[in-house]
C-alpha cells in the first residue's frame, strides 16, 4: 500500500464533492439562453468520461480516438436537438471540456487546475450575464473547501503513516482565504469595468474623431440588451437614488408624466431584445445635435442634469427636436439614437414639441420599414399569439390595436415585481398564457405589447429610460429621477411626429421600483448622497481612463518591458544580528540612569558614540564609563558574548557614574 492511501476516506470524499460542486456552480452561472442544457452536456460529459478513463492504462491514440468519437457524437446530438449555438456560447464551450476532464481526473487530488478553469467559466458567465451574488458566494465556499481539504490531504500523504498528520495551520487557512477573496475581487472588478465601458465606444473604433458619416451599420453594445429576467441589461445600469434632474427654464413645475428615453431595442427575442443595427455618425453641430428641424410652434425646453450611472446616456423627452450643451456625441439620426462617446456629466437643454393627441387618420412613418421594426423572434409560435390577438379583438389599425392590447393586458395580466412563472419555457409566454397567475413588470408588459403589434404588421420598438420622477422642493419646479423610476414602454413611428409613446403598463405602476423581487426603495440618506457626489469625479476619471485605447496600450507596453527585463540572481540570505543579551541591556540602563542622576542625560535618539563625545567635550567621560560603552557596543554589534569579564566592565562603569554623581554634589 502506498503512502497516499493512508489519507482518511471521508476527507477524500469531501475533497471530491467540494470540487465537483464548484464546477457545477460555475456551469450554473452561464446564461441558459446563451448556452442551453444540451450543448452544456455535449461539452462536459465527454470530458468527464475521458477524465475517469484516463486513470486506466491505455494507449494515447486510443484515448484520442475515443475523445473524437464522443465529442463529435455529443455535438451532433445537441445540434439536432436545439440547433446551433451563439458565438458567446461557443466562447464558453472552449473551456468546458478541459474543465470536465480536470474535475473528474483530480477530484480527490490536486484541484488547482480544475478550480482555475471553473473560475474562468465564472468570469465568462459574469461577462455574458452579470454577477449572481448567491452563486458567487456559494462558489467561493465550495472552492475554499476544495483547497482546504486538498491541503489536509497533502499533509496526510506527506507524513509518516505511523504518525498522526500535523493539523492544518492557521496560516494555511488564511492564505487560502486571501486567495479566494482575491478571486472574488477580480470577478467584481471585471463586472464593474465592463459596466464602465460605454457601448458606443465599442461600436465606433475609428479613432478619437469617431466614425465618419459614411460608416456602415454596426451591432453595438455588450450591455445594450433588454433581458426579460430583469437580472441585467441597460435598465439595471440605471443604479442610484439620484440619476437625472429635469428642470424647466421658466421655473414652472415639470410634469409628472414626462418620459425620458435613454435607449431602445429593435431586434425581438423571446427572452432578450437587442438594440439592432446602428448607423453611427457625428453630431450635427459642435454644441449639440438637431434631431429634426426646429419648430417654434408649441415647443418647450427642459434642462437635464445627470449624475452617477446616468452619465453614460443622453435622456430625451418625446418629440425632441434639438439638443444644446453636449459635445463628442455618437448619433443615428434615423433611429434617434444618441450616446456620449465618453461618459460625462455635462448639463444640456432639450427643445421638444407639445403635440396634441394622435388623430385617427395618423399614418405610420414609411421610414420605419427600413429599420426592421416588424421582425419577429425566430421560432415564435404565431398561432398561440394570433389566437390571443383575436380573442382581445386586436385589429390592423395602429391606434385601435394599441388600445385593444392595453385593455387586454390590464384585464388578463397583473403588475408584480416578481418573475412570471408557469409551464412554458419563455418568461413572455408565462406572462401571457400561464394557466394560473399571469404577472410581470414593465419589461413584460412592453415586450408583450411590442410582439403583438408586430404580429399585426405594425412597426414598433421597446424604449427604456425614466418616468415619473419626484418633485423637488427647491422652488425651481424640477423633478429628480432615480433607479426607482426606471421604466420600459413601446414606441410606434408616425408621420410628422417620429416615435410616439405607447405605454401598456397600468398607469398606477409606471416607473415604480423597477428592480424585480424587491420592494419600493426607501428615501436615501442625504449624507450618503453627498459622499457619492464627491466620489463622482474620481469614478468618472477612472472610467474615462480605462475606456481609452491609449491606457491599455501603455499598460501592455509596461507589461512587455517588465517581462523583458533581466532578472537578477537571488541574493544570499543576510545573517540577522544576534539578539543582545538581556543582562547587557539592563547594565546599560543602570549606567545611563546613574549618568542622568549626575546631570548627564542622553537625549532622545542620541547614539552612544555621540553621547560619549558630548561627555568627552565637557571632560565628564571617565575611563570606566568609556570602557562600559565600548563593551556594550561589542555585544550589541560585534556579536561578542556577554561573559563575566564584560559584565565586570559594565559594573565598573556604573560605579564610576555614581562616583561622578557624588563628585558633582561635593562641588556644589
Amino acid at each position: 500500500m502506498t503512502r497516499a492511501d493512508h489519507s482518511p476516506s471521508w476527507l477524500r470524499r469531501i475533497a471530491s464533492l467540494s470540487l465537483i460542486a464548484a464546477t457545477i456552480i460555475a456551469l450554473a452561472n452561464l446564461p441558459a439562453d446563451e448556452l442551453q442544457v444540451p450543448w452544456l452536456l455535449a461539452f462536459t460529459i465527454p470530458g468527464a468520461i475521458l477524465g475517469s478513463w484516463s486513470r486506466l492504462v491505455r494507449a494515447p491514440w486510443q484515448r484520442a480516438v475515443i475523445a473524437i468519437i464522443l465529442q463529435a457524437g455529443a455535438c451532433y446530438g445537441a445540434l439536432e436537438w436545439v440547433g446551433p449555438m451563439t458565438r458567446p456560447a461557443a466562447l464558453a464551450c472552449t473551456i468546458l471540456p478541459p474543465l470536465a476532464f480536470a474535475t473528474t481526473r483530480n477530484h480527490d487530488g490536486d484541484p488547482s487546475l480544475a478550480l482555475f478553469l471553473s473560475f474562468c467559466v465564472m468570469l465568462v458567465g459574469v461577462i455574458l450575464d452579470g454577477v449572481d451574488m448567491s452563486l458567487m458566494v456559494t462558489y467561493g465556499a465550495a472552492a475554499f473547501l476544495s483547497l482546504h481539504t486538498a491541503t489536509l490531504l497533502q499533509t496526510h500523504r506527506s507524513s509518516n503513516p505511523k504518525r498522526k498528520a500535523a493539523p492544518m495551520r492557521a496560516a494555511d487557512a488564511m492564505a487560502t482565504s486571501m486567495m479566494m477573496l482575491s478571486c472574488m475581487v477580480a470577478v467584481f472588478a471585471v463586472e464593474r469595468t465592463l459596466s464602465c465601458l460605454p457601448s458606443p465606444s465599442r461600436s465606433n473604433q475609428a479613432g478619437d474623431g469617431g466614425a465618419s458619416k459614411n460608416s456602415s451599420d454596426r451591432k453595438v453594445g455588450l450591455d445594450d440588451s433588454f433581458i426579460l429576467d430583469g437580472a441585467n441589461g441597460i435598465l439595471s445600469e440605471l443604479n442610484g437614488e439620484q440619476l437625472v434632474r429635469a428642470t424647466w427654464p421658466n421655473g414652472l413645475q415639470v410634469p409628472s408624466g414626462m418620459y425620458l428615453r435613454c435607449g431602445f431595442f429593435t431586434e425581438a427575442g423571446m427572452d432578450r431584445w437587442e438594440i439592432g443595427t446602428i448607423n453611427v455618425q457625428d453630431q450635427s453641430h459642435a454644441n449639440g445635435h438637431e434631431l429634426r428641424p426646429s419648430n417654434s410652434r408649441s415647443t418647450s425646453q427642459v434642462r437635464i442634469e445627470r449624475f452617477g450611472g446616468a452619465t453614460k446616456f443622453v435622456f430625451l423627452p418625446q418629440y425632441s427636436q434639438q439638443i444644446l450643451g453636449l459635445s463628442n456625441l455618437a448619433v443615428d439620426p434615423l433611429r434617434e439614437w444618441i450616446r456620449p462617446r465618453v461618459p460625462n456629466n455635462e448639463v444640456y437643454v432639450v427643445t421638444y414639441q407639445n403635440l396634441p393627441r394622435l388623430q385617427r387618420a395618423a399614418r405610420i412613418d414609411r421610414q420605419s420599414w427600413r429599420m426592421g421594426l416588424t421582425l419577429l423572434p425566430p421560432g415564435i409560435d404565431r398561432g398561440q399569439f394570433e389566437e390571443l390577438l383575436d380573442e382581445w379583438g386586436v385589429g390592423n389599425d395602429p391606434q385601435q390595436a394599441m388600445e385593444a392590447i392595453a385593455d387586454g393586458l390590464s384585464q388578463n395580466c397583473r403588475y408584480a415585481r416578481i418573475e412570471p412563472v408557469g409551464q412554458y419555457r419563455h418568461a413572455i409566454q408565462n406572462f401571457l398564457f400561464a394557466a394560473e397567475d399571469r404577472r410581470g413588470y414593465c419589461m413584460h408588459f412592453a415586450s408583450a405589447a411590442a410582439l403583438m403589434l408586430r404580429l399585426r404588421g405594425i412597426p414598433c420598438r421597446i424604449a427604456v429610460g425614466l418616468y415619473g420622477g419626484t418633485a423637488e422642493t427647491n422652488g425651481e419646479g424640477s423633478r429628480m429621477y432615480g433607479s426607482q423610476h426606471a421604466h420600459a414602454w413601446v414606441e410606434v413611428p408616425f408621420e410628422g411626429r417620429g416615435f410616439v409613446t405607447f405605454d401598456p403598463t397600468p398607469a398606477d405602476f409606471r416607473g415604480v421600483a423597477f428592480s424585480p423581487n424587491k420592494g419600493l426603495r426607501q428615501p436615501s440618506n442625504p449624507t450618503v448622497e453627498v459622499e457619492q457626489s464627491m466620489l463622482d469625479p474620481v469614478i468618472r476619471a477612472i472610467s474615462n481612463a480605462i475606456s481609452t485605447s491609449w491606457t491599455w496600450a501603455i499598460v501592455l507596453a509596461l507589461v512587455v518591458v517588465l517581462a523583458m527585463l533581466p532578472r537578477s540572481e537571488p541574493k544570499p540570505p543576510v545573517r540577522s544580528q544576534p539578539i543582545v543579551a538581556p543582562q547587557a541591556r539592563r547594565a546599560l540602563h543602570k549606567l545611563l540612569r546613574a549618568l542622568a542622576h549626575a546631570g548627564h542625560r542622553r537625549f532622545a535618539g542620541q547614539t552612544l558614540e555621540l553621547f560619549a563625545n558630548d561627555l568627552a567635550e565637557r571632560n565628564r567621560l571617565e575611563p570606566e564609563v568609556r570602557a562600559a560603552f565600548v563593551t556594550y557596543q561589542e555585544v550589541r554589534f560585534g556579536g561578542r558574548a556577554f561573559d563575566q569579564e564584560r559584565a565586570q566592565r559594565m559594573k565598573h562603569g556604573v560605579r564610576a557614574a555614581i562616583a561622578m554623581q557624588a563628585g558633582e554634589l561635593l562641588d556644589s
